[in-house]
């Protein structure tokens, strides 16, 4: 017989059969730790367990050992990352994928990934930056058949596909009547699981936190704070500050400047957080980890709060729909692969990110275009609405998924409990079915936001800031910005500007590269220590 081995972190819940991390709810039914591993501890066979995986809705991964069988799945979000390997005749699995490194004497790096990742900040489909190590994707479930050799079958239990009735007769009044059902369930769910504790928003200039704190306060909790953070009196604080004393809810603010983000990105505990959150796939996400540091070290953040980020109702509701498909009269799989390149292959350009890591650019851009077209299965012409539905299907798996969720890195590694209520299984099948037209600029979502703004009295004028950000939005959605200066835009852009973050990487103002590209770079030179293309910083 086969030999599974499984190391596990000291976040899960180990019962007699199945392991369990995080929480999820079966309807009314709240599941957690023990009852969670109850829930999974009575499958009979493959189909129950994912059925079971299908109706949790929250944020968990679940290990159960079924006779001779494991059976293994992430949430729909991918929001605790799973890696597996098989040597020889065993079976490796962990949510650490250094230790399967270090277990298995791995030191095989994946160019092509690492090529990607420096475009992208993240690493596509089931690949790692190590050959031999591989990650289960959002939405997933793996069957590990043990015979004399491990046999794995995978099954991507759920996708995120809009665009499916595009003939509903609801009116525009009957969706925002149930849009409200929806994300006051949704909150009702959080109100949950924080059981009194005190939420703790990331509260920014945009409408996804607002939204969550107004809702907050229309059903009555109490204990909520929220901070910001960035450069001085940026503007999206200043939103950020009016609709905190609006709600009278505390707000708190962190300044961020150059010289700081120096000091905080080289020091030995933002190393250790960036090769914690990394997890040979992806970009740790920097901005809100000083924050969250200098609030724990003042003591604002006690120890049991639960995090509350927005991640991510701009995109469920439409606003990273490509207008180049939206306003396309007829679109094939190409067509699909071509706008996914662009808005998201651009941390820098491919000539820099082959030569750092050493391959041919062709070839290198051949591989990764291959993966793309691997993706999509068919090559008919598409509806546009069909066309859209891929595309943020797409990047629903991948960039939401491995680089805007996996943000929550930092709560974990500072041991805080959080929970994202826009990725609430019933918030997502609500935008699934909502039509084309209603979801392109966010249109139905912006409606609904400034119904529940005038519901409360909060009035928010629009910053020349938030102005500029919108232009720069929308001239990329038109593809007017050309793929270079797209990146050279966001290494000078507003948000980059509020966050200071250039700062940490002085070095590399020579390069034409973005300022995330410049920390992916600093991120792979872990990986490939000894290239010699990589520039010193």
């Amino acid at each position: 017989m086969a030999e599974v081995l499984i190391k596990l972190g000291n976040a899960w819940f180990h019962a007699n059969n199945a392991s369990v991390t995080g929480a999820g709810f079966e309807g009314h039914s709240f599941k957690i730790r023990e009852t969670l591993a109850a829930y999974f501890e009575e499958v009979n066979g493959w189909s129950e367990f994912v059925r079971k995986v299908q109706v949790l809705n929250g944020f968990f991964a679940v290990v159960v050992r079924h006779e001779d069988e494991y059976y293994i799945a992430v949430d729909k979000v991918r929001s605790v990352p799973l890696f597996y390997t098989i040597k020889e005749n065993q079976f490796v699995l962990s949510d650490d994928p250094q230790w399967i490194q270090n277990y298995i004497k791995s030191e095989s790096v994946d160019l092509v990934s690492t090529f990607e990742f420096l475009l992208t900040g993240y690493v596509t489909g089931n690949y790692t930056l190590d050959q031999n190590v591989r990650q289960l994707q959002a939405g997933e479930a793996l069957r590990v058949l043990n015979g004399s050799m491990p046999i794995i079958c995978s099954e991507r239990y759920y996708q995120f596909i809009t665009s499916k009735d595009q003939g509903s007769n609801a009116s525009k009044d009957d969706l925002l009547r149930r849009i409200d059902e929806v994300m006051l369930a949704a909150i009702e769910r959080l109100i949950k699981f924080a059981a009194g504790r005190t939420v703790v928003i990331p509260l920014s200039g945009g409408l996804d936190s607002r939204l969550i704190a107004m809702n907050l306060k229309r059903l009555g909790y109490k204990n909520i704070l929220t901070f910001s953070y960035g450069v001085k009196d940026n503007w999206e604080s200043r939103v950020s500050q009016t609709v905190a004393s609006q709600l009278g809810i505390p707000w708190h603010f962190v300044e961020y400047t150059r010289n700081l983000w120096k000091q905080w990105y080289w020091s030995s505990e933002c190393q250790s957080y960036i090769k914690y959150a990394s997890k040979l796939v992806s970009l740790a996400h920097l901005q809100d980890w000083p924050a969250i540091m200098e609030l724990k070290n003042k003591g604002i953040l006690s120890d049991d709060v639960v995090i509350v980020p927005g991640h991510t109702g701009d995109f469920v509701s439409g606003g990273h729909i490509p207008a180049e498909l939206s306003g396309s009269t007829k679109c094939d799989i190409q067509k699909v692969i071509q706008a996914i390149w662009r808005h998201h292959y651009v941390l820098m350009p491919s000539e820099l990110a082959a030569e750092y890591v050493g391959l041919n650019e062709q070839e290198a851009l051949r591989s990764v275009w291959g993966r793309l077209e691997a993706y999509f299965e068919q090559n008919e012409m598409l509806t546009v609405a069909d066309a859209v539905g891929l595309y943020e299907c797409w990047e629903w798996a991948e960039r939401q998924a491995k680089y805007i969720v996996n943000s929550v890195r930092v709560y974990d590694f500072f041991g805080l409990d959080w929970w994202m209520p826009w990725w609430d299984q019933e918030v997502m099948l609500f935008w699934e079915y909502v039509p084309l037209q209603l979801r392109v600029d966010r249109h139905l979502y912006r409606k609904y936001v400034k119904c529940i703004e005038e519901k409360l009295g909060i009035k928010i004028g629009v910053p020349f800031g938030r102005h500029v950000k919108l232009f720069f939005k929308k001239l990329d959605r038109f593809g007017l910005l050309k793929k270079t200066y797209a990146a050279v835009h966001r290494n000078r852009s507003p948000a980059s500007a509020i966050l200071a973050l250039d700062g940490a990487f002085d070095s590399m103002s020579e390069y034409e590269i973005s300022v995330l590209g410049a920390a992916a770079l600093a991120q792979v030179k872990g990986v490939i220590p000894s290239t010699k293309y990589l520039p010193n910083f």
